[in-house]
């Protein structure tokens, strides 16, 4: 009764329970963590996604994150794409880890021959345009 979304991996489609919304805020911070952490990060990297998890849960996160997401997550990539789900929605705002895992997309990008001269703020500012 109180969940407000999630994202069907096996579907690959993300699902927001409206009704159960108090706030816009709310709302938006849904959107923000099942969207844009969850389906967009996977579908902007591709076959990298599982990599790029690897590296938020090896460089970004500490050793008290992955206690506390291990415990709530079968495994480290669901634990490193939850945190990065969490960390996106708490937002920009002096969020150090943020930056660390909009750098590793900027990365990836690279990898892959997306090449960005976009900075940190720039792309998390291109995902949440006109939802937060």
């Amino acid at each position: 009764r109180n969940i407000l979304g999630w994202y069907d991996r096996a579907y690959d489609k993300v699902y927001v329970v409206v009704d159960n919304h108090l706030t816009i805020q709310q709302f938006n911070s849904t959107i923000v963590h099942e969207v844009l952490a969850h389906y967009g990060i996977k579908k902007l990297l591709g076959r990298c996604y599982p990599q790029f998890l690897s590296s938020v849960y090896e460089t970004v996160m500490s050793i008290e994150d992955k206690d506390i997401y291990h415990r709530l997550y079968s495994n480290r990539i669901t634990a490193a794409e939850e945190y990065c789900a969490d960390v996106f929605d708490a937002g920009p705002s002096d969020n150090m880890f943020l930056r660390k895992i909009c750098l590793l997309i900027i990365r990836f990008l690279d990898s892959i021959g997306l090449h960005t001269s976009m900075s940190v703020e720039q792309l998390y500012e291109s995902w949440s345009f006109g939802i937060v």
